[in-house]
């Protein structure tokens, strides 16, 4: 099976594939995703909506949707544009 993803205005594009469970919702005109293997993945997606909620003091949001995805390292932890990762280490705890 072919795939394509396409993110406009960035210089580079990040993507993680595991056996995921996904978190969802919305914060205004923005879908933020938590791809998650342990945790609460729900607390993880409380926290992007917060932070899209409150990006609005640098300027809005330029893209459709954030995603947080949990990286298998423990001490993994980066952002691209749309995307960041968290260390496995880290159990999405309030």
């Amino acid at each position: 099976m072919d795939q394509t993803y396409v993110l406009t205005n960035a210089r580079d594009l990040a993507f993680r594939q595991s056996r995921y469970k996904v978190a969802s919702g919305k914060a205004g005109n923005n879908a933020s995703r938590v791809f998650y293997t342990t945790g609460a993945g729900s607390v993880a997606l409380k926290w992007a909506i917060k932070a899209l909620t409150n990006i609005v003091w640098y300027g809005a949001y330029p893209w459709p949707t954030y995603t947080i995805a949990q990286a298998p390292d423990s001490s993994a932890g980066d952002e691209w544009p749309a995307m960041a990762t968290i260390g496995g280490n880290f159990r999405m705890r309030t």
